[in-house]
């Protein structure tokens, strides 16, 4: 009876030995588990963010969402981009109670009040072409460097918005505000590049920063603005009666025509090339409405 139990145990050993050494060691399996392919979730939150906005425009071009001013604007155009230089200017200026939005950057020195007096004259030189605008003779190829000097030239003396936009400081400070938008753009973004402004983005590009003309580095400072107010607003409102009436009040810089994807569109991305570009053609108007109500509901800049 002895020997049977033995010849069963004996057995049932040879049978469980290949198993013991098949089995991993505990570390073993849980280095396998720690050393396999990442998942999803463990994947860092804003390198996902930054990589879906890349996909959608890091290959195009800045001119596709700033068209640069031409040889030869229509008046519409000229209209528009005055009014861009205007809109820009005022940022400097503040409207008591409230602080301007921008302030000159400090230098050491007398360059400080140079800026201001650039930016001064600037000012009123593009309220003068504004209404000169409307003169056909201005229209006349002979006649429109003169129109488009003043905002797409090099320096000189008689151009002071390309002289404060082209000073080191300012585009320095520029640039850095630039940053900061698409930093809390990438943030916001998360779910989709849809809601994203191409124009800000790209313009926020060292490499491509230094490549545009004084108009279109303000126009990309308008857009960045127009961009981080809409989002707050919709962040702020939220809901559909919210957005229905925060549309009524749709700036003319309209940061992105389907900023409101994540209720519209079912796919965001199926619209890579939202810009507000053509957007800005609506008018004035909506600015003042877009600040009228960001005042109401108390958001800060």
């Amino acid at each position: 009876m002895a020997d049977r139990d033995e010849v069963a145990l004996l057995i049932c050993f040879l049978f469980l030995l290949p198993l013991v050494f098949t089995l991993p060691a505990p570390n073993e399996a849980c280095a396998e588990l720690r050393l396999g392919a990442p998942s999803s979730s463990a994947s860092s939150t804003i390198d996902t963010m930054v990589s879906r906005i890349e996909e959608a425009y890091d290959q195009l071009s800045i001119d596709i969402f700033l068209p640069p001013l031409g040889p030869s604007p229509t008046r519409e155009r000229l209209e528009e981009a005055f009014n861009s230089a205007i809109q820009f200017l005022a940022l400097f200026d503040g409207h008591p109670p409230n602080p301007p939005f921008f302030t000159v950057p400090h230098v050491i020195g007398t360059t400080s009040t140079k800026l201001e007096e650039w930016r001064h004259k600037a000012l009123a030189q593009a309220r003068e072409k504004l209404i000169e605008c409307a003169i056909p003779g201005n229209l006349m190829p002979t006649r429109i460097a003169y129109m488009t000097g003043p905002l797409t030239g090099a320096n000189h003396p008689k151009r002071p918005f390309c002289n404060f936009l082209n000073h080191p400081d300012v585009s320095r400070f520029l640039l850095d505000y630039l940053h900061s938008v698409r930093s809390q753009m990438e943030r916001a973004c998360h779910a989709s590049a849809g809601g994203a402004n191409a124009a800000v983005y790209l313009a926020a590009k060292s490499e491509v920063w230094a490549t545009l003309d004084p108009l279109r580095r303000a126009e990309a400072v308008l857009e960045a603005k127009g961009w981080r107010e809409w989002i707050v607003l919709e962040a702020h409102l939220g809901g559909h009666v919210a957005r229905y009436q925060a549309r009524r009040q749709q700036p003319a810089y309209d940061p992105s025509p389907i900023v409101w994807w994540r209720f519209i569109f079912a796919d965001a991305e199926s619209f890579p090339l939202a810009s507000s570009f053509h957007h800005r053609k609506a008018g004035q108007e909506g600015w003042r409405l877009a600040g009228r109500a960001s005042a109401e509901v108390g958001l800060a800049k």
